[in-house]
């Protein structure tokens, strides 16, 4: 059952004095004010990003050499660091893949230049790696796929989007997993 529109029902001191009285309209609001702040209800508080590792998406990649199309995700939250893994998997231990991966802070309507991250066929032919991007400086803040920091140009990023070409035999799969982690720094 959905909840309906709550408001933040705010107290007073008084009411938590010891020895106050329980009313029923106390216990009312405290069940209302899960909600309110579920809801994010104005004098609410807020759960903050960082104490939720929250879903943003997942997505399978069209893989091949060229360009192929890309995945977009919109509509992010412009002031979080998301972590971004990718897994692939490969026929061979020969082959490579470049997650390539570019921002918009406008929706999506421009992009950046694509961004190539290089992952390298390991054993079995398993590839992975991660990279966690502050979405409000439009900067990496830490990655197993790139040597250092880099830096998109944008700030306030509200949408990312994917691609992944592959060099080499025995073309991989690719897979990508969006997860906030916190807020941006």
């Amino acid at each position: 059952m959905p909840f309906p529109p709550t408001d933040w029902g705010d107290w007073t001191e008084d009411e938590y004095e010891v020895g106050a009285p329980a009313t029923s309209g106390h216990f009312e609001r405290w069940f209302r004010n899960v909600v309110a702040q579920a809801q994010g209800a104005g004098g609410a508080p807020r759960n903050q990003p960082r104490s939720l590792a929250t879903y943003a998406g997942r997505a399978d990649l069209p893989t091949g050499a060229g360009s192929p199309t890309p995945v977009a995700f919109v509509d992010l939250d412009p002031q979080a660091v998301l972590l971004v893994d990718c897994f692939a998997s490969t026929t061979t231990e020969s082959a490579s893949l470049a997650l390539q991966l570019s921002v918009s802070n406008d929706g999506g309507t421009s992009w950046s230049s694509w961004l190539s991250l290089e992952l390298i066929g390991g054993e079995n032919g398993r590839i992975s790696g991660t990279v966690q991007v502050d979405l409000a400086a439009g900067t990496s803040v830490g990655s197993t796929l790139a040597i250092g920091a880099f830096s998109f140009g944008i700030e306030d990023v509200d949408s990312i989007r994917f691609r992944a070409v592959t060099t080499g035999a025995g073309g991989p799969v690719a897979r990508v997993l969006l997860r906030y982690i916190g807020e941006a720094l």
